[in-house]
């Protein structure tokens, strides 16, 4: 009797062991769940008020800019008008492809989970930009664009701009080789207010932080076009439909 126990055991074991390595194969990207699921869908916006507040930006603030930035008159240009005069206007929209966008949130969740302790209610902080005069892509001179950095809540119950990455390569320097570069900062959480700080400044200013943006060259970790429109601008333009 105590034999046949043992053996429906071990049996109910491999099944259960089977089942697990069918869900959860060896080669099974770690990334994927380290990532969040999607068990709920976005709401999303009317139309309506999609279209009212692009023509609130292009109404209060992009004419102007493009009058006193560009020396383009835009006010009150339909839309028949606008796209042969975009090469001398700015941006209106950025686009980002979603891969580029999934590593960035990964890469967040990923390092998050190796710190300790973890941070906690994560977010993204989008930082309006505009690129230099000489950029080396002469479409995006002067032109408005978007960065990406992440955020954790603090105590006080704001959303701070931090790097998990860099905490990260803090907490395991001394065990994995990673290079130090802000000693100064040997605590738990690293903002980027600590890292911007220019003293002591051991490693080069464009030493590359967790932040999403269009790159000037291919060395960073994270790369993505971050297109913008104008000047690039699909031939369906939903701004061919929101304009008046």
């Amino acid at each position: 009797m105590r034999d046949k126990f043992l053996k429906l055991t071990l049996a109910l074991l491999a099944l259960c062991f089977a089942f697990y390595i069918y869900l959860y194969p060896p080669n099974k990207s770690t990334q994927v769940s380290e990532c969040v699921t999607c068990n709920e869908d976005t709401p999303g916006q009317t139309f309506s008020h999609f279209s009212d507040v692009v023509n609130n930006y292009r109404t209060k603030i992009w004419d102007t800019i493009n009058q006193k930035n560009f020396s383009q008159a835009t006010t009150g240009v339909g839309k028949a008008q606008l796209r042969s005069i975009y090469n001398n206007t700015d941006a209106r929209t950025i686009w980002f492809d979603l891969d580029s966008i999934k590593q960035f949130i990964c890469t967040i969740e990923k390092y998050n989970q190796k710190i300790t302790p973890q941070a906690t209610d994560l977010g993204i902080r989008f930082f309006y930009a505009v690129y230099d005069s000489n950029d080396p892509i002469v479409e995006r001179r002067n032109r408005h664009t978007l960065f990406m950095v992440p955020t954790q809540k603090s105590a006080d119950g704001s959303n701070v701009d931090f790097d998990p990455r860099e905490i990260y390569q803090q907490q395991t320097a001394n065990t994995q080789g990673y290079q130090v570069y802000r000693k100064e900062f040997p605590k738990a959480t690293v903002s980027f207010v600590d890292l911007f700080r220019p003293t002591p400044l051991v490693a080069p200013i464009n030493q590359y932080s967790l932040i999403l943006g269009a790159n000037n060259s291919g060395t960073s970790t994270i790369q993505n076009n971050g297109e913008i429109c104008p000047t690039k601008c699909p031939n369906v333009n939903t701004l061919d439909v929101i304009d008046p």
